[in-house]
């Protein structure tokens, strides 16, 4: 077994992690066949996934998201190339960048975000709940969750 090199980090360099949306490390096996990346329910995966979905061949310039969820909780997995996540709440923004398949940035409720995509970037997202547009939120303002500290 061996780690990749590098580390998530927010957009200023600091540590990328908060008590409500935090970056996770999952498991991560390597050997000379290849790489395998793991997150259970009661390890790294800190909700059950009801839904998943992946998201790429986004166009450059364009931003994905936008909205935040009620009661949905959602766990992103950059699983190839980096993706710039803005998070929103109460007021307070930050940046995250994910670019390694083996971290992963859980979002409880009620935190906005939006996400911008280089070039052949694949999202991986789990959600804790299923596709229910009525839970959607868009206007960042109205978001109570924490986002963190820079």
């Amino acid at each position: 077994m061996s780690a990749r090199p590098g580390a998530p980090r927010d957009e200023h360099g600091g540590a990328a992690a908060s008590s409500v949306c935090s970056l996770l490390q999952l498991e991560h096996f390597a050997d000379e066949r290849g790489w395998l990346n793991v997150a259970q329910v009661g390890g790294a995966l800190p909700f059950v996934a009801r839904r998943f979905y992946f998201i790429g061949d986004v166009p450059e310039g364009v931003t994905r998201g936008l909205h935040g969820h009620r009661s949905i909780q959602q766990l992103f997995v950059a699983v190839r190339g980096r993706v710039h996540v803005e998070l929103r709440a109460r007021g307070v923004a930050r940046q995250i960048v994910l670019d390694r398949p083996d971290m992963g940035l859980h979002l409880t409720a009620s935190i906005w975000s939006s996400q911008r995509f280089e070039a052949g970037a694949i999202l991986l997202v789990l959600a804790s709940g299923e596709y229910d547009p009525a839970g959607y939120i868009h206007d960042p303002l109205q978001m109570t969750g924490d986002v963190g500290h820079e």
